[in-house]
């Protein structure tokens, strides 16, 4: 096949010719689609170059022997990217750089007692700044939600949550960000 022939297929339809027709040389097109966003998502939370590009490799390899079980439920991107999220928490886990954290927090309004500031409105360089002091999987959650513009059910589908679990983990790391930002930027 050619190139233009390739580029004209759908992610899930390359798949559909690897799995179902043994193409396995139709995978070097999804990894050179998404080689670099894997490695910008591990990067994102692990913050390490030289962790983030051995994770990326570790992770496409993984997906190429997972394709068969690619049941179309959602995107081939989203769920990819599950498989990145996981991996990658997984290595700061294993490898005692983040503790395990157990959400179970009451629903409270604290929102009510930080200074309203829209995360959209704060400085992008403040931002960054703020969002590498948050836990990693606070970070990921904000990052899918606000960076990347998955929706609700998308970011519910990969963290393997209910509805209202996302709904508050979402408002939690909100919550941080604008803490964090009124400590270093508002006293």
């Amino acid at each position: 096949m050619k190139n233009e022939t390739i580029n004209s297929y759908t992610d899930e339809q390359l798949i559909d010719f690897i799995v179902n027709e043994g193409k396995k040389e139709m995978f070097s097109f999804l990894y050179k689609k998404y080689q670099l966003i894997v490695y910008k998502k591990c990067l994102a939370i692990t913050k390490n170059v030289d962790v983030s590009e051995e994770l990326a490799q570790d992770i496409l390899c993984k997906v190429f022997d997972k394709l068969k079980e690619f049941k179309k439920q959602s995107t081939f991107s989203t769920w990819l990217f599950s498989i990145v999220y996981h991996e990658s928490i997984n290595y700061l886990r294993s490898s005692k750089k983040i503790a395990h954290q157990i959400y179970d927090i009451e629903d409270t309004d604290e929102e009510d007692d930080i200074e309203l500031i829209e995360l959209e409105d704060l400085k992008v360089s403040r931002l960054d700044e703020v969002l590498n002091l948050l836990p990693a999987i606070d970070k990921a959650i904000l990052l899918m939600k606000y960076q990347e513009g998955f929706k609700l059910k998308q970011i519910q589908t990969i963290l393997n949550l209910t509805e209202s679990t996302t709904k508050m983990r979402i408002k939690r790391a909100k919550i941080k960000v604008l803490k964090l930002y009124n400590e270093l930027y508002l006293k």
